[in-house]
């Protein structure tokens, strides 16, 4: 594993992403009805894949006959990864100028021929390595007047079973682990209807959906000592979580008092003769000083993100000027798996 050195602690980049293919879960359209009767629809069929540009789903169709104006727009694309997860965005737009009777909106007709109004779906299927922990996240915006409608359905799993539905602004979320196969699917469905209100004004509705899968970044680390220390030098490590930050603490005993110590961390384990019978226990990438106190105990921390992974090895080096000639003493070593 590649390792990157940060503050003096090794560092390693986030496991791999999460992806996610969509296809219609239904016909898609968007449709717009006049009150004297003409309608105008643009959509795809169930099955259809959604990808990014220049393969995002973008669906507009409108009219004006005289006094009015409908337009619908039905918009559906992934985002881009971020942090290992992934999501998907499902956007509607409907605009009404005229009487009741006159609507636009999101369709799950086939075709134009007989098409009505109602909510449409998408499937999000989100891959990720089976066992990894996450969450489903969902973010529900709308606006609707006069009489629009604007709702969202969500069915995590795919299996007919409703886990969150909202006809208002909402955030909802869901723990999720990936199964064996490796996949999570998600029905996400999306209705957005405008309808004239008599008047020359406009009505606007409008939905945003927000779907993805969010793994669980916070690694988990395991501190353990390996080697041998020389002069009766020892160490040993802990570890502080508090929030989205990790404290590792490595404390060195028998050092020389009131001295300083190297601290020497590395991506690698080493087994190097040193002066004076000590060994150079990691292949020290980072280097820094601890002042050791009165008893001869040194101390260095580290504070890092919970979401880290890697591992470091860690060793404390003391010395002193001894009758005028340099002294060195060497701890065993600590090593920090951090994993997820």
């Amino acid at each position: 594993m590649h390792l990157l050195l940060l503050a003096g602690f090794l560092l390693a980049p986030l496991a791999a992403q999460t992806t996610v293919a969509v296809t219609a879960a239904t016909p898609i359209a968007a449709l717009t009805a006049a009150a004297a009767g003409p309608t105008t629809f643009q959509g795809v069929p169930q099955g259809q894949p959604i990808g990014t540009s220049p393969n995002q789903l973008f669906l507009t169709t409108s009219q004006s006959p005289p006094n009015t104006y409908l337009s619908a727009t039905t918009i559906c694309y992934p985002t881009l990864p971020y942090q290992g997860g992934i999501g998907i965005n499902f956007f509607e737009r409907a605009y009404a100028r005229g009487t009741a009777s006159d609507l636009a909106g999101s369709s799950a007709s086939p075709a134009q021929a007989g098409a009505t109004f109602g909510p449409h779906a998408v499937l999000a299927t989100f891959s990720a390595p089976p066992g990894t922990v996450g969450r489903i996240v969902v973010s529900f915006r709308r606006s609707s007047s006069n009489g629009g409608s604007a709702s969202t359905a969500i069915d995590v799993g795919n299996d007919g079973t409703v886990e969150f539905a909202s006809v208002t602004a909402a955030d909802w979320s869901l723990p999720c682990t990936i199964g064996p196969s490796g996949q999570v699917t998600v029905r996400a469905g999306n209705e957005c209807r405008s309808a004239g209100n008599g008047t020359s004004t406009t009505v606007y509705t409008w939905t945003e959906l927000y779907v993805a899968f969010r793994p669980d970044l916070t690694a988990t680390c395991t501190i353990t000592s390996y080697g041998q220390g020389c002069s009766g030098v020892q160490a040993a490590g802990t570890e502080l979580v508090v929030g989205t930050t990790r404290t590792v603490i490595v404390l060195a005993t028998g050092c020389f008092p009131n001295s300083p110590a190297i601290v020497a961390t590395g991506s690698q384990q080493l087994g190097l003769q040193l002066p004076g019978g000590c060994s150079l226990l990691c292949n020290a990438e980072g280097i820094a000083l601890a002042l050791a106190d009165a008893a001869g105990n040194a101390t260095q921390t580290w504070s890092i993100p919970v979401t880290v992974v890697g591992t470091t090895y860690v060793q404390f080096l003391p010395i002193a000027d001894v009758n005028g000639a340099l002294v060195i003493r060497a701890s065993n070593g600590v090593r920090v798996a951090c994993t997820r």
